[in-house]
């Protein structure tokens, strides 16, 4: 039987993806996922809250100039879990990392 939806073998090679290394300006955007708790400083409905109990900002970056212009990574920041602090500390780092970029500290 040929076709198969899980028959990687003919797929068509994606040529276009970002090389590993690329620099590229990019825009945050924070998709909305209606989850507060304002203990914690997650207000306005930015969280969202996984099946888990995981809480994470849901993130959408958009290249905006270059040649890979309009491509969209998507990323999931951790805000808390209930397995322990390491996710909820990655997400920290990474948004303190963002910032620094954006702001050339």
């Amino acid at each position: 039987m040929t076709g198969l939806w899980n028959d990687f073998n003919s797929a068509q090679d994606n040529a276009n993806l970002i090389p590993k290394g690329t620099l590229a300006r990019v825009r945050l955007t924070i998709r909305p996922g209606g989850f507060d708790d304002p203990a914690q400083g997650w207000t306005g409905g930015y969280a969202s809250r996984g099946s888990s109990g995981a809480v994470y900002l849901n993130g959408e970056f958009t290249v905006v100039e270059g040649p890979y212009a309009r491509r969209k990574i998507f990323t999931l920041i951790g805000l808390y879990s209930p397995k322990g602090p390491e996710w909820g500390n990655q997400g920290r780092a990474f948004i303190r990392a963002a910032l620094e970029s954006a702001r050339n500290v």
